[in-house]
């Protein structure tokens, strides 16, 4: 399977896709006009990840900012992640914010009540 890495954009996030050790990171801003061109190709990958996955998957969200066609793709991401949790995969997801970002502390806070898997919010102060 191949990994991903692609930079970011002042409107799309950087993404990193690594079968190898389990990890799937978004950092930065989410912005785009047509979200399903940045997260398709994401959620396509998880699911050829998911047919074999690493023993562990780690799922890091550090984003500045996220529009609300984001949103979505960010919960089925969180969704497909509970299925592997769901299969006794050990699965962690942070999500890493600036303690005086209300709005993204929000945001995790829902995410944590609405997905069934281990989400962490840590508050980062040099963001």
């Amino acid at each position: 399977m191949k990994n991903v890495h692609s930079e970011g954009t002042i409107k799309t996030p950087e993404i990193i896709l690594d079968a190898d050790f389990g990890v799937i990171e978004l950092i930065g801003k989410s912005l785009p006009e047509n979200a399903s061109d940045i997260y398709d190709p994401i959620l396509n990958w998880i699911d050829e990840y998911m047919q074999n996955p690493a023993e562990t998957t780690t799922v890091n969200f550090r984003f500045e900012y996220l529009n609300s066609r984001s949103l979505k793709f960010i919960l089925d991401i969180l969704r497909k992640m509970k299925v592997l949790y769901q299969k006794e995969y050990k699965v962690t997801a942070n999500w890493y914010v600036d303690p005086d970002d209300e709005d993204m502390i929000e945001i995790g806070e829902d995410f944590q009540s609405t997905v069934f898997v281990p989400l962490k919010i840590t508050e980062v102060i040099d963001y």
